[in-house]
């Protein structure tokens, strides 16, 4: 069974991702998104073998009749939607990092970093786009400044590929040799914005989205203040410039009011400019993040 909190994502393992066919692609505007209700090829040359997810209504049933064998027809998409992730990759998203949690009481050593999560998200994101058959790039900075490639999104098999190397290597993830996208100014369709948002965040000058969503990712040890010894200490929005001593916050609770009137103040600016908001941290409800994502498409 998956399990219901966001720190255990896992691209593409869910049943909502592989009815997606099914039962969103027929609410799409003509023209304006790839569609698989889109009349496929009818040569016998042009079909694979059915993998799990793929919709039912490719499904070449007169194929299966003869061989017994499940074949999909390849359908011609009419056209694409345009959808770009872009991770706000700032120092702060590696945090807890493993040092931190060395301190902490055995429960809480296993809380993930706010990098592993966003790239969780980026990835489940990127699989769910792919699946509808969208065009997806995945992008964020270097330490220079320059937009580059976070990872391979021209498939969902690239993104799950993805996943894997990322686990293997704990979620570490360096920007220094990713490709450099060099693509002129461009409009898309979705722009999410992925981050803790602790710095201002803003899109790429490179990005013009037509529809901006924004998942903030924060870790569920910056929304409380249980953990926390004499010792410990947390940042705030201006982490360059203030700390909090753990011992202060415990007994005042201030870590905790502080947070919540700063996503209040995210979510009020998100909802004056038209902009799609929500806030994460790993102990969030998947269906939660489900239903933010597939509520807009």
């Amino acid at each position: 069974m998956e399990s219901s909190d966001l720190k255990d994502l896992v691209p593409g393992k869910t049943k909502v991702v592989d009815d997606l066919g099914l039962r969103h692609f027929s609410g799409r505007t003509q023209g304006s998104s790839r569609s698989v209700l889109s009349t496929p090829k009818k040569d016998s040359e042009n079909v694979r073998p059915y993998s799990e997810g793929d919709p039912i209504h490719l499904i070449d049933w007169q194929v299966y009749a003869k061989t017994d064998q499940l074949m999909v027809r390849r359908a011609k998409p009419e056209s694409s939607t345009r959808v770009v992730i872009y991770f706000d990759l700032q120092p702060t998203m590696d945090w807890p990092n493993i040092d931190f949690l060395k301190s902490l009481h055995l429960k809480y050593k296993q809380t993930p970093s706010k990098l592993e999560l966003a790239m969780r998200v980026c990835l489940d994101l990127a699989y769910i786009h792919l699946r509808r058959g969208d065009r997806v790039e995945c992008l964020s900075k270097n330490k220079q400044g320059q937009l580059v490639h976070l990872f391979n999104s021209k498939s969902s098999q690239s993104v799950l590929a993805t996943y894997l190397d990322l686990v293997e290597r704990s979620f570490a993830v360096d920007l220094e040799e990713a490709e450099i996208y060099r693509a002129s100014r461009f409009k898309c369709h979705f722009g999410y914005g992925i981050g803790d948002f602790i710095r201002k965040f803003e899109f790429p000058e490179k990005v013009i989205p037509t529809k901006i969503r924004k998942i903030q990712i924060l870790s569920s040890l910056e929304t409380t203040t249980d953990y926390l010894s004499p010792k410990g200490i947390y940042f705030d929005q201006e982490t360059h410039k203030k700390f909090y001593l753990g011992k202060k916050l415990a007994k005042n609770n201030e870590l905790r009011n502080q947070v919540k009137m700063w996503q209040e103040k995210i979510e009020a600016q998100a909802r004056e400019e038209g902009i799609d908001y929500i806030s994460l941290n790993d102990l969030s409800p998947i269906v939660n993040y489900r239903q933010f994502v597939l509520g807009a498409l």
